[in-house]
């Protein structure tokens, strides 16, 4: 995993893991409800989101014990579940704070079949040895650009908020009703 890559340079303190194929929109930037998160419980925090049935499949899907209204104390993690089998509709979305526990398990694997490492199996084993995870619910929009698809909707989302071609992209748009 690439992340192991760069423990080194980290030493022994936490550190934020934001995927860059997940954005999101929000009032609070992702990485400070993270932050804040952090700081209160001072062990990994995974940022989730809550998503369609018809979703659950794409994504790992976080069950736990809800601690307030946007925190929950991570029980188990399944990776891609059937929606008859996901345990919530609560899914990991590739915003972390990993803690220097995280680097010592990644350091013991070996790789899937696939070839990766992915933190979801990382944080399996640490719950499996009793280490604590929470789980975030964060605030804003999630916009997940790991598909074509998806990275248009997500470059038309804030497109349409920018003030600089927020005119010009409004009025292009009309034009395709035509």
């Amino acid at each position: 995993m690439l992340i192991l890559q760069a423990s080194h340079l980290i030493g022994n303190e936490p550190v934020l893991v934001m995927y860059g194929d997940c954005v999101y929109d929000s009032s609070i930037p992702a990485a400070k409800q993270l932050i804040d998160v952090f700081e209160k419980y001072g062990d990994s925090i995974i940022g989730l989101s809550q998503v369609k049935k018809e979703d659950i499949s794409k994504f790992g899907v976080a069950e736990g014990v809800k601690l307030d209204e946007k925190n929950l104390k991570i029980k188990n993690i399944i990776e891609k579940p059937s929606p008859d089998k996901a345990p919530s509709d609560l899914v990991v979305v590739g915003k972390y704070i990993i803690t220097p526990g995280v680097f010592k398990t990644l350091s013991k694997m070996s790789q899937e079949k696939s070839g990766e490492i992915g933190l979801s199996h990382v944080f399996e084993i640490m719950l499996s040895n009793n280490r604590p995870v929470y789980g975030h619910i964060l605030e804003g929009d999630w916009l997940d650009t790991g598909d074509k698809f998806n990275f248009v909707k997500a470059t038309i989302h804030l497109g349409r908020k920018h003030p600089e071609i927020k005119d010009k992209l409004e009025q292009y748009l009309k034009s395709l009703k035509k």
